[in-house]
């Protein structure tokens, strides 16, 4: 576990997150006043549709006030103690003396060290490369964005250190192929349209070094085309398409990246690079039940794909129960792995 987990694991303890509390009832382990991902406020202070929301903007308010992005004056060579001054005034009837000690010594420092300390850099043990190509506008790409960074702090919940990299590319739109059933599966499934992975090649691998896995999302006006599907094996890194289409929210994303990164897991724990992109659909690894039948086949023809929905209660539904699965069986595989 990083220090900026820890640190903000200390604060939690701090604030009194337990059954009961204010900050358990507004799923707000940080006691903020004020936050960016807060749903409303309660008695003064945030509150979050979940624990896992109000811990994650409490590590995110942490980290830029660690980095200086505030304006509280906080910045990198600012001491711990003086973070709290901030965080936990005295006018406000706090003891930010006694707050600073408790969590200096919660993740190895002192009082005095500096925030730089707290937010250093740890070597990920993925690292992730996240094309755009051909998006129309800067708020479809806003949305691509802040996908990865929640699947980030995912990762990173789950201790698996994580870096997201973006670039953008404005490439002319390349052929689409059309291909019958998916990843070579014993059952024909409706017709699917994937980019020519050759093409792909041709536009990625100038940025393709030093990382894991690289996500070519392109935006795609009329639907038709395939969520997504580990496509290409390139440079070391495995390669995913990500049609983003008008109806793609953020969920969206997040959830059908999750998936192709369990494909990339399971690959470089069993295969240690070139697989067939279809294993993780069937094959057992261990105990771990890592197909995805026998709900696959409903999937594919039906809600893998938000566009046929006629509700948009519909899509949210399925956006649930889906990360679900693949929240509880990305959890188990990577536990073994790391």
């Amino acid at each position: 576990m990083n220090k900026l987990k820890l640190f903000s694991k200390a604060i939690e303890q701090y604030e009194v997150y337990k059954p009961g509390s204010l900050t358990w009832r507004n799923n707000n382990p940080g006691a903020l006043r004020w936050s960016i991902f807060q749903v409303g406020q309660r008695s003064g202070f945030s509150y979050f549709n979940s624990y896992e929301d109000g811990f994650k903007a409490l590590m995110w308010d942490v980290e830029q006030k660690c980095k200086g992005n505030t304006r509280t004056k906080l910045g990198p060579e600012s001491t711990i103690y003086e973070f709290f001054t901030v965080w936990s005034p005295t006018h406000d009837n706090n003891d930010p003396l006694k707050y600073a000690q408790f969590v200096a010594r919660a993740v190895g420092l002192t009082i005095k060290s500096k925030l730089k300390e707290v937010n250093e850099q740890i070597e990920p043990i993925q690292r992730i490369l996240v094309l755009l190509n051909n998006f129309k506008t800067e708020k479809k790409k806003d949305i691509v964005r802040e996908a990865f960074e929640d699947l980030r702090h995912w990762f990173n919940d789950l201790d698996v250190e994580t870096s997201i990299e973006f670039h953008t590319l404005d490439t002319p739109m390349i052929p689409i192929i059309t291909v019958n059933g998916l990843a070579g599966l014993d059952y024909v499934i409706q017709p699917v349209n994937i980019l020519d992975s050759k093409i792909v090649n041709k536009y990625i691998e100038p940025f393709i070094v030093d990382h894991h896995f690289v996500v070519f999302c392109y935006y795609q006006e009329n639907p038709g085309v395939t969520p997504t599907e580990f496509h290409n094996f390139l440079l070391g890194s495995l390669v995913t398409q990500l049609p983003v289409l008008e109806v793609s929210n953020q969920s969206w994303i997040e959830v059908f990246s999750k998936h192709e990164l369990l494909h990339g897991w399971y690959i470089r724990a069993i295969h240690g690079g070139a697989s067939v992109k279809d294993d993780v659909h069937t094959t057992e690894f261990g105990n771990i039940v890592v197909k995805l039948k026998p709900y696959l086949s409903l999937i594919f023809n039906r809600d893998l794909v938000p566009y046929i929905f006629k509700k948009e209660e519909d899509i949210r539904g399925f956006q649930i129960s889906w990360s679900r699965k693949l929240i509880n069986l990305m959890k188990e595989l990577i536990s073994k792995l790391i």
